[in-house]
Parts: C-alpha cells; structure tokens; sequence
C-alpha cells in the first residue's frame, strides 16, 4: 500500500513541486518585495505629485505679483509719492 500511495504522489509532479520545503524557498527569494515597492512607488508619486503642485503654486503666485505691479504702475498718478508726503522732496 505504501508502495501505491508514493505512486500516486509521482504521478502528479505539479503536486508534489508545491509540496517541496526547498521549492517554496527557492520560489519566496526569486520574488521581490511587492509590497514594500508598491509603497515606495506610491512615496515617489506623491512626492512627484507635491512638486507639481508647488510648482504651479507658485507660477500662479508669481502670475498675481505680476497683475498687481502691473496695477500700481497704471494708477501711480493718482497718489502722493510718500517721500513727498515726509519731506524728503
């Protein structure tokens, strides 16, 4: 009976690899870290992201200083210069 038992284990290499100590070794060192790069994909994109957004924030900060410079160069005439308002002209 032994002997039939064994048989049957042969009969299905497929069975028998995956029962294999050495072959879930072998298998678990040729496999990568998933999870741990599915994570540091995720840091890398959401720092890639935030320098983005910096990026346009700030060019819509810079596009705003510029409408107001624009602004206070066109209406200039209208006020006083302060130095004149302290004496100094």
């Amino acid at each position: 009976m032994a002997s039939t038992s064994r048989k049957t284990e042969f009969e299905n290499p497929r069975k028998a690899l995956f029962r294999s100590p050495t072959a879930l070794e072998g298998s678990q060192q040729d496999q990568p870290d998933w999870p741990l790069l599915s994570r540091l994909q995720v840091e890398h994109d959401t720092e890639v992201c935030m320098r983005n957004v910096q990026k346009e924030l700030h060019l819509q900060r810079l596009e705003d200083l510029k409408k107001k410079v624009d602004y206070l160069a066109q209406t200039d005439w209208k006020y006083t210069p302060a130095q004149k308002l302290i004496g100094l002209e």
